[in-house]
């Protein structure tokens, strides 16, 4: 008797878990009849209702708290249980009208439960409130919405852009070579009558034309790459840096050193582009230094192939570090080292276009060093 005692008070104890689980679960629970009467439902599913235990429980239709709107639906799925056609349900999501007349969503997942004979008796359900899952739903629209109209506005103002700067730099080519031909006819015919303040002046306008020339190259060269569609291979970037190191003049007092690098999925020639830029730049700014380095490495990270180009050049105050890859921003006077502010623009242009970045940080005259990022695909 004693350990039957025993048993029973367990029985008891397990019991009270289950019906406090039941009616304090996060989420609600109730049970339907073959006649769509509902014969059980826990506290929670009251609560967010409003109802108490007797208004509902024997006395309301599972259609009594789902909105009107949604019936059809209901209606579909217990046709369906009826036909014996389906065993249970996942994720259908409903309306519920409280007592107050007020309306929340939510979704239900449902069990049938069948008879001996085949025949359904019963149907248990679990209910989940999604509401706040709903509006973050229709928040993330909007602002899909939003973010698609945005881009496409990006998209046409880039393309204005870049039909912009090379019908201009088109345009520009013209009276350019008119002023540099004349200049020089001038010079030709005319330069024992020239005092040397005048031939000075021609020698300017004819240094100007032609770095206005090299600018207008490199407008030329900026709106390619945003109209150029990518073709991506595996690219070896030890055999586009050797093909790189034939075509640059290097003087003989430039230490360069190479690692084995990491192969990326990209556009070829965009990367040979992208190498060329940054082993110019490094050439350019370690040019006035005794025993110039450039090294070249590479690494993975996280779902990156990072390359990294490092030199002990002149560098760059930090401070200013956010544009160096702005179109026509330069860190230092043209009277020390020549350009346009273009070359960096281009290379973060091919970079972006392959959906990965592009970086910077430098020590001045100790450790400059200029890094890409390629995705791993």
């Amino acid at each position: 008797m004693h350990k039957r005692k025993i048993a029973e008070n367990k029985l008891v104890e397990s019991s009270n878990r289950i019906y406090d689980l039941y009616n304090n679960a996060p989420c609600g629970y109730h049970s339907v009849g073959n006649d769509n009467i509902i014969i059980a439902m826990n506290e929670i599913e009251l609560k967010w209702l409003g109802y108490t235990r007797e208004e509902v429980i024997g006395v309301k239709s599972i259609f009594d708290i789902v909105h009107e709107k949604d019936h059809f639906k209901l209606n579909d799925f217990i046709s369906k249980v009826k036909l014996e056609s389906v065993r249970s349900l996942k994720d259908l999501e409903l309306c519920y009208v409280r007592k107050d007349g007020s309306s929340f969503d939510v979704m239900l997942n449902s069990t049938v439960n069948y008879d001996k004979a085949g025949k359904s008796v019963s149907t248990r359900t679990a209910v989940l409130d999604i509401t706040e899952l709903k509006k973050s739903q229709e928040k993330i629209k909007l602002l899909n919405v939003e973010l698609e109209l945005n881009n496409t506005q990006l998209s046409t103002a880039n393309s204005e852009l870049e039909s912009f700067s090379y019908s201009v730099s088109h345009d520009l080519r013209a009276p350019l070579r008119a002023i540099d031909g004349y200049c020089r006819i001038i010079l030709e015919d005319y330069y024992e009558t020239l005092d040397a303040e005048a031939k000075r002046v021609f020698n300017v306008i004819l240094s100007n034309s032609k770095r206005m020339g090299v600018l207008i190259d490199d407008l030329l060269d900026f709106s390619r790459v945003g109209r150029k569609e990518t073709s991506e291979i595996l690219v070896d970037h030890n055999k586009l840096l050797d093909e790189i190191l034939t075509e640059i003049d290097i003087p003989a007092k430039y230490s360069i050193k190479i690692d084995v690098l990491e192969n990326s999925q990209a556009d070829r020639m965009l990367m040979k582009q992208v190498w060329y830029n940054y082993l110019s730049n490094s050439i350019k700014y370690t040019s006035k230094i005794t025993k110039p380095f450039i090294h070249i490495s590479s690494y993975k990270e996280n779902n990156e192939l990072i390359y990294c180009i490092e030199d002990n050049g002149v560098g760059f105050d930090e401070a200013y570090k956010h544009k160096l890859f702005n179109v026509f921003q330069r860190l230092h006077h043209n009277d020390e080292y020549e350009g346009t502010g273009v070359g960096l623009a281009i290379v973060y242009k091919i970079i972006n276009k392959h959906n990965g970045r592009v970086w910077a940080e430098s020590k001045p005259f100790e450790k400059t060093k200029f890094y890409f990022s390629i995705p791993i695909q």
